[in-house]
């Protein structure tokens, strides 16, 4: 594993966790061959497939390897997200809204983020004043400065497409696409400097915890993929309006944090933000992913 520091305007520097994609000669299933061709065509969801990937592999620890290791950013995933921040700004905050900045939140920031993963970004001003506008105000604002922002990208900046503008929900956002890679962009706006923090700080905790342990990150990943293929996590276009006995993937991954939590391998969020995590004591350093695994399960179970 590597690490990449990375920086834009808006988040000047974080360090985010990286590997690189399974080599068929780092393996040892004694199948080159067949690793070859599912780590080419990992994008098939086909080749997802537990039980087929469970005959080509003889120990859990391979298995294991290949589920986790195949969903790693590596860097280009990663440069090629902050090319895409970067080019935003300059586009976005250099013209209309001098005084704003773009923040990136979500899994990609987090330290949990696939190749297919979404790009949630959030532009927020530097500074405003508390009573310049009325709620109502404020919501016009919001979906005015989003139409502009989907028009001036639409119409002035390449390799943008696909645009939806889901300006009726509950938090307006416009929707749309990087035509270099396959990449979804979800775009928002805050009016007050003040409320985007909690997703920023939330990603920048997910990404502290990753970095503090190695099985963090290995542990969320496999159970994500165990609950998507058991049908556990809702879809991605699911929709509030419909009723759906599953988990999303942040319920999940909080849930997993609160366990960790539980097991003194990760600190308490309030240490965090208080920037006195580097007090915590981390028990458990050499406890392994499926370890883990088991006693999650059987932690849930107790609940």
């Amino acid at each position: 594993r590597s690490q990449l520091t990375v920086k834009t305007n808006g988040l000047k520097f974080i360090t985010l966790k990286t590997c690189p994609r399974l080599s068929p000669n780092k393996t040892n299933s004694g199948n080159n061959d067949v690793i070859r061709e599912l780590t080419t065509r990992r994008r098939d969801a086909s080749y997802l497939n537990t039980n087929y990937l469970r005959q080509i592999m003889k120990t859990n620890e391979e298995l294991l390897s290949y589920l986790v290791y195949d969903k790693h950013f590596d860097v280009l995933d990663l440069k090629l997200r902050f090319y895409i921040i970067s080019q935003l700004e300059q586009y976005i905050c250099h013209t209309f809204f001098k005084n704003h900045q773009i923040l990136p939140f979500g899994s990609s920031i987090a330290g949990l983020g696939t190749p297919n993963s979404d790009l949630d970004l959030v532009l927020v001003p530097n500074k405003l004043s508390e009573d310049q506008l009325s709620k109502e105000g404020d919501r016009q604002r919001l979906t005015t400065n989003l139409n502009l922002i989907a028009d001036l990208l639409q119409h002035s900046v390449p390799y943008y497409s696909h645009f939806s503008r889901i300006l009726k929900a509950r938090i307006p956002i416009i929707k749309f696409g990087f035509e270099l890679a396959p990449i979804d962009i979800d775009l928002s706006i805050e009016i007050s400097p003040h409320s985007v923090h909690s997703g920023v700080y939330m990603s920048a905790y997910l990404n502290h915890c990753i970095l503090l342990h190695p099985c963090v990150r290995d542990l969320i990943l496999l159970l994500r993929v165990w609950a998507k293929q058991h049908k556990l996590l809702k879809p991605k276009n699911w929709s509030t309006h419909i009723v759906y006995n599953g988990f999303t993937s942040f319920q999940l991954t909080a849930l997993v944090i609160y366990f960790l939590q539980k097991q003194e391998i990760v600190p308490p969020m309030r240490q965090f933000l208080s920037h006195t995590s580097d007090r915590f004591i981390l028990s458990r350093r050499d406890v392994s992913t499926l370890e883990l695994l088991s006693e999650f399960l059987e932690f849930v179970l107790s609940l």
